[in-house]
């Protein structure tokens, strides 16, 4: 079961594509699991962001066993 579906999640930076922000990181955790960055489907941190990271406020405590 996918606990982060739906969840709150921020990145440390937006990568640009076609000079639109929509590498956002709600895109991880919508259950859409394309990951062609034209069709604006999944997230990426700025290239030049020295420390990029992604996270993701789950509802309440989990056991994770598994991510993909």
């Amino acid at each position: 079961r996918n606990v982060a579906l739906r969840q709150n999640a921020k990145q440390s930076s937006t990568f640009l594509t076609d000079g639109k922000s929509n590498a956002v990181a709600k895109n991880a955790v919508d259950g859409n699991i394309n990951n062609d960055i034209s069709l604006g489907r999944c997230t990426h941190t700025n290239t030049g962001d020295r420390k990029p990271n992604w996270n993701v406020a789950l509802s309440y405590p989990h056991m994770i066993h598994r991510y993909v």
